[in-house]
């Protein structure tokens, strides 16, 4: 009886110990009364003995180890440590921490886990909190002391986003934020100075300045010269255009570009006095042309137009009448269009009815606009040309066929579409593109038709392959074949070879694209279908030379699947290693 007795015994201790265990759960740690004394320590340690917590059960059992803490003895803190042992390395280290410093209060002579001030830090920086705003609230009262436990120049050397021990140091010692931030890797350097720069121009403008002078030359401080002349230009345009010469020995900016920014960035919050200062510029007439914009965007059009008027570098610029058009039909198109319609030259009449086209809407006024700057004649100005042709490809394909736009804009700029102008119509509509090719082909270029063709087989290569059937007398017609086959035996090579089995001249040129993209299988069908014997060696010799290069193996099965004659097997097989050596 004894021994049965003794493993009953056994048993009913393994599952009490057991059914322990699984009693406890991480929400037992939040319902704990904290006055209770050995229970809530029992807890933890039971806790911290299985699996390793969810980050947010951590905090919780962090939490009611910190409330125990002052009760706890030596022997209680050891038990701890060696529980912790199977936790995750940040977890681990923190609650390590507040062990730690209950050892200092038994203890302060005995400083235990005196290195794990970084890994502290990382935890705090980079998994407790992603953004300042979301720190946990159970670790606010211990993260300023443990950040505080360890030399921050250590804690940069062992973690891995300094930048965040960087921007917080910065908030109490930018001095030494600074002095830090330049220990960071080449990659995180730049990211952390702007975090210093910006905290220590808040506080002590000159210090940060003086700093940003001592550094090396280099991407560093060029870049944080560009914040300095940002941040001058909206505390002082001013006293920013008096120390041109500084910021630029700092940036290595050239005069004209920092003189550009400053006046760009002060024109956004008062044009009229960055205006003011622009007229007694010695050098003005470069930066006026950047004030016309901002002007108008702070209600000052009369202003804008009044420079328009009386700056001889201004007065005949189509690009600078179109901007101020622009800029007002933006919250006043009634005025825009009356002052742009009182405009007698004509290319700055045009280029204020584009300017306000760009600004509006409504696509059939936007083509409207369009039909009146073109119905005054045509136009040798590069910027006009450049304005109507955006202002096309903006429409859809709807609106364009309500008029004679395409051709209207053919005979304005003196050319067929562009390029891009053909592109965009053919993602959109390119069975209505097609039509306006075979009818005008006088309005596009010779590439329109292979530009149309290589876009449309991408997508919808049997339309493709249909209109290329339409156009017999093309003269460039092999040319489109090839553009057809080209990215159909790409996007669909089975396909393509249905197709091209109906022809040899398709077939012909099928046989490169399908060779090109790998698609070796389908290559020697088309080639079993060629009549002619001898282009159909050539071509079975070229398509296995080709596979014997990328897959020797599965190029001499497929010349075993042929089943040829021995004599022609050998023949191929010897031509393929001949022409591979």
């Amino acid at each position: 009886m004894k021994p049965r007795s003794l493993h009953l015994q056994i048993t009913l201790v393994i599952l009490a110990f057991l059914l322990g265990r699984w009693e406890r759960t991480p929400q037992d740690l939040r319902s704990v009364n904290p006055g209770s004394t050995p229970r809530p320590l029992h807890l933890f340690r039971t806790h911290t003995s299985l699996s390793p917590p969810r980050q947010g059960d951590t905090f919780a059992a962090l939490l009611k180890l910190q409330q125990r803490l002052p009760l706890a003895s030596s022997s209680a803190l050891k038990r701890w440590e060696k529980a912790l042992d199977h936790w995750p390395t940040p977890q681990r280290t923190l609650a390590m921490a507040l062990i730690q410093s209950q050892w200092e209060r038994i203890d302060p002579n005995q400083r235990r886990n005196a290195d794990s001030s970084p890994a502290i830090a990382s935890f705090l920086l980079s998994k407790a909190y992603g953004s300042e705003a979301s720190t946990p609230p159970m670790l606010l009262p211990w993260q300023d002391q443990l950040l505080g436990s360890g030399d921050p120049a250590a804690i940069l050397a062992k973690i891995p986003n300094g930048v965040r021990v960087i921007r917080r140091l910065a908030e109490s010692d930018p001095a030494y934020a600074a002095e830090l931030c330049l220990r960071l890797p080449p990659s995180e350097r730049r990211n952390g100075g702007y975090h210093v720069l910006q905290t220590w121009l808040a506080d002590d403008p000159q210090a940060a300045t003086q700093w940003v002078e001592s550094l090396k030359q280099g991407r560093l401080r060029s870049g944080l010269g560009q914040i300095l002349v940002d941040h001058a230009a909206k505390t002082d345009p001013r006293a920013a255009l008096e120390q041109m010469d500084l910021f630029q020995s700092i940036g290595h900016t050239s005069g004209a570009s920092l003189e550009r920014s400053i006046v760009h960035t002060w024109a956004r919050d008062d044009p009229l006095a960055a205006l003011a200062w622009v007229q007694d510029h010695p050098h003005p007439k470069p930066l006026i042309g950047n004030l016309l914009q901002p002007l108008v965007h702070a209600g000052h059009a009369n202003v804008a137009v009044s420079l328009l008027e009386s700056q001889p570098s201004l007065s005949d610029s189509s690009t600078s009448h179109a901007i101020v058009a622009e800029s007002w039909a933006s919250h006043d198109p009634s005025a825009a269009l009356d002052w742009v319609r009182s405009l007698d030259t004509p290319p700055l009449h045009q280029a204020g009815l584009l300017g306000i086209a760009q600004a509006v809407e409504d696509p059939t006024q936007q083509r409207a606009l369009a039909e009146e700057a073109m119905a005054m004649g045509p136009t040798d100005d590069r910027s006009l040309s450049q304005r109507v042709e955006s202002l096309v490809r903006s429409l859809e394909p709807a609106v364009l066929k309500e008029s004679n736009l395409l051709t209207d804009l053919a005979q304005f700029t003196g050319e067929a579409l562009s390029q891009g102008t053909v592109s965009h119509l053919a993602e959109t509509d390119p069975t209505w593109l097609a039509e306006q090719i075979e009818s005008s082909p006088d309005t596009f270029s010779s590439y329109a038709a292979r530009e149309l063709m290589e876009s449309w087989a991408a997508h919808e290569p049997h339309a493709a392959a249909a209109w290329l059937e339409r156009l017999t007398e093309h003269p460039e017609r092999d040319d489109l074949q090839q553009a057809l086959v080209n990215q159909w035996g790409f996007t669909d090579p089975d396909g393509a070879v249905a197709w091209a089995q109906a022809s040899t001249t398709r077939t012909m040129a099928l046989i490169g694209p399908l060779t090109y993209h790998g698609n070796y299988q389908q290559a020697l069908t088309l080639a079993h279908n060629t009549p002619d014997t001898t282009m159909q060696f050539a071509i079975r010799r070229e398509v296995l030379r080709v596979w014997n290069e990328t897959d020797p193996t599965a190029a001499k099965e497929a010349l075993i699947e042929l089943q040829l004659s021995p004599m022609e097997t050998a023949r191929l097989q010897a031509s393929i290693n001949d022409r591979s050596h």
